[in-house]
């Protein structure tokens, strides 16, 4: 009923910013494999990527540099 169709849509939602995520950021990274990109790039992609759902057509990507390359958003991101 209802509560699957909210679900549903939720799940798709977060599927097509992960999506978003993955096109902005170029480089691999962990299971995040790029063939347009294969190598990690510490230089220029140590950062956090922080995405908006503004409306149904429009997502605002925002980058943040982390400290150091240690200095990692969640323990188990890598």
């Amino acid at each position: 009923g209802t509560i699957r169709a909210f679900e549903l849509t939720n799940m798709l939602t977060v599927s097509a910013l992960i999506t978003k995520a993955a096109e902005a950021r170029h480089e691999s990274r962990g299971t995040h494999y790029r063939s347009d990109y294969p190598i990690r790039n510490d230089q220029d992609w140590c950062r956090t990527l922080t995405l908006e759902l503004c409306d149904e057509n429009r997502v605002l990507i925002q980058h943040q540099a982390l400290k150091s390359p240690t200095d990692q958003a969640a323990p188990h991101a890598q």
